[in-house]
């Protein structure tokens, strides 16, 4: 969804090591292009949420995106 809104695939800038990996452990989370929506940013949070079961199921996701 960053990748949407900027264009860029998530963290283009940065070499897809340990380092990031343990970064995104920690909370690390792409950053979205000025002009995103907030409820579109929230839903990608939510969907980046680190606990599993915290993160919205695809057929709630189908049923917000399919218009």
């Amino acid at each position: 969804m960053a990748e949407l809104s900027t264009g860029n695939p998530p963290f283009y800038d940065r070499k897809h090591d340990v380092l990031l990996a343990l970064d995104i452990c920690n909370g690390l989370r792409p950053e979205f292009g000025k002009g995103t929506p907030e409820c579109y940013k929230k839903l990608a949070y939510k969907c980046m949420n680190a606990n599993q079961n915290q993160r919205p199921k695809a057929i709630k996701l189908h049923k917000l995106l399919n218009f």
